[in-house]
């Protein structure tokens, strides 16, 4: 008879906070609202995602950035947009900056 034995391991984005390392999350626009509100504590000034199942807290260390894409509701001259999320940053300002460069005109 074989034995099966299950343990938790970190995923992408816990390992990337833990380690300071880059992660990307694709069509973030189709993710649960839920998941959306479980990653405001790492994109605002407290820099750090709460995991309930483990009943732990983590802080993003130091390099640590999440970079979101989304595909747009609206093709916006056939442009993908993504958007650069940095822990405390302005994010209003960025999104703001964005559909400003998105608006100019080709050169």
């Amino acid at each position: 008879m074989v034995s099966l034995d299950f343990r938790r391991c970190d995923g992408p984005l816990l390992r990337a906070i833990r380690s300071g390392s880059w992660v990307l999350l694709d069509e973030l626009n189709l993710a649960n609202q839920s998941v959306l509100e479980g990653l405001n504590a790492v994109l605002d000034h407290r820099a750090e995602v709460f995991i309930p199942e483990l009943g732990a807290t983590f802080r993003c260390a130091p390099g640590f950035r999440l970079f979101a894409a989304q595909n747009p509701v609206q093709e916006v001259r056939e442009m993908l947009l993504c958007h650069v999320m940095v822990p405390g940053a302005d994010v209003m300002l960025l999104v703001q900056w964005l559909r400003w460069w998105a608006a100019q005109p080709e050169t």
